[in-house]
């Protein structure tokens, strides 16, 4: 989905919308020594050879986020309105259009709403 979401973040850019991405990964390895590997250095260069400029988090071994939002599969995309109300759950990959359909209906009406609020 990564090549879907650069193209997403750039033609949303300025406008009232944010991407944000939750890593599902919970692989914990530990070296020679027995203590556990810092894969921090590792992720920041994939994120930056994928170009994946929006803020990403981990899951996490304890559950985390996933837990949190009832997450059960991968990928999960959620669209959340901008009073943080979710709107629209995609279970799996969602089909592009559908979802550019949707993140297109709500940027509008934040678009609306912001226009509505200055002309007061």
């Amino acid at each position: 989905m990564v090549p879907h979401e650069r193209e997403l973040a750039k033609r949303y850019e300025g406008r009232p919308f944010a991407l944000v991405g939750v890593s599902g990964d919970m692989e914990i390895t530990y070296g020679p020594d027995k203590k556990q590997i810092d894969h921090k250095p590792r992720i920041k260069e994939v994120m930056k050879r994928e170009g994946i400029t929006w803020r990403s988090f981990r899951n996490g071994p304890e559950g985390g986020i996933a837990e949190r939002w009832n997450v059960d599969s991968w990928p999960a995309v959620y669209l959340l309105d901008r009073q943080g109300v979710i709107r629209q759950k995609f279970v799996g990959a969602p089909e592009k259009g559908a979802l550019d359909a949707a993140i297109a209906k709500l940027v509008a009406a934040a678009e609306a709403d912001r226009r509505r609020r200055v002309e007061k």
